[in-house]
């Protein structure tokens, strides 16, 4: 037991959300009571009201900047924002006549060394997946909202001999469809696997969970 438990509390430190940890140990097969555990330890990230308010004032001023150099280059904004806190950080949204942008500071290390804890990350709504893109996705099931690489999309065949997918669901789930991703479907990963929970866990993605893309 002391080993499941440094290993979920592992998770917690590295920004792993509850849910996913959760989520996790289902799929593993572990136990009610283990499961429960992860309630029991408190995430790092559980802060003061004092920290969350000058957590909102810094990506309130990076999206500011943001606003400024638009609007000299000629962009009209909207001005709207609304703050979202979760386990996976604190958004904050700018609408515009032409779209919408989210700022979303970086919380946990799956995704080092592309984005570090700390970095602010802007999104845009799009409906193009490309291959290698960095996409934020939703799961509806959960109110989940985090950022992984595209590593395959529809048509695409995988090789099976891959060792990261070794003993995977997602290699299951692959062996089903011949080691070809079905239509409107994509495969996640994190850039930093082992801190990562992405399809090698949960497997196969429907592109419908994208909600945005991130830009540089």
């Amino acid at each position: 037991m002391s080993k499941i438990y440094d290993w979920i509390q592992e998770q917690i430190d590295d920004g792993i959300s509850k849910k996913e940890i959760k989520r996790q140990l289902k799929t593993d097969g572990y136990s009610k009571d283990v499961i429960n555990l992860v309630d029991e330890i408190e995430t790092p990230y559980e802060q003061t009201l004092e920290q969350k308010d000058q957590r909102k004032k810094i990506i309130e001023v990076a999206a500011v900047v943001v606003v400024i150099l638009s609007l000299a280059a000629g962009a009209y904004y909207t001005y709207g924002l609304y703050y979202s806190t979760t386990e996976e950080g604190i958004l904050l949204n700018l609408s515009k006549s032409y779209g919408e942008v989210t700022a979303m500071q970086v919380i946990g290390r799956s995704m080092e060394p592309t984005f570090n804890e700390g970095d602010i990350v802007f999104i845009a709504k799009s409906a193009d997946i490309f291959k290698e893109s960095f996409v934020l996705i939703e799961f509806e099931t959960a109110n989940e909202r985090f950022i992984r690489r595209v590593y395959a999309t529809e048509s695409e065949e995988i090789d099976p001999n891959n060792p990261i997918f070794a003993d995977t669901l997602l290699l299951k789930q692959l062996e089903f469809y011949d080691y070809k991703l079905p239509e409107n479907t994509i495969i996640l990963l994190g850039d930093n696997p082992a801190k990562s929970i992405d399809s090698r866990q949960y497997g196969i993605v429907p592109s419908t969970y994208v909600v945005g893309k991130v830009v540089k």
